[in-house]
């Protein structure tokens, strides 16, 4: 009987455990989103020309900082708190349980 109920505790804290981690490891990739990814604007090269024109090189220059501007501009603070209070709906919504009576 007591080999019972510690064997019982022991699946329901695994359980946990195993819920927690997945908590986890969708909480960090959702950070990993709200990160700043610089992205480099590669300059297409002519093949009949020997050197980069100088105005594709501006414009590629001017394009990534627009693309950059744009990401520096979107609403981290708004974002991370909808995602947060998803997280919590969903924790909520997780341990609550319906017990049936027979």
């Amino acid at each position: 009987m007591v080999l019972g109920k510690a064997g019982k505790q022991i699946a329901q804290l695994n359980a946990k455990c195993a819920q927690q981690q997945a908590t986890i490891a969708k909480q960090n990739a959702q950070i990993e989103g709200f990160k700043i990814q610089k992205s480099k604007k590669k300059v297409h090269v002519d093949p009949n020309s020997v050197f980069l024109n100088i105005e594709n090189i501006y414009k590629a220059k001017s394009e990534a900082k627009a693309s950059e501007e744009r990401l520096r501009h979107r609403d981290v603070e708004k974002e991370a708190k909808k995602a947060s209070a998803e997280i919590m709906a969903m924790e909520v919504s997780s341990m609550m349980h319906e017990w049936q009576a027979y």
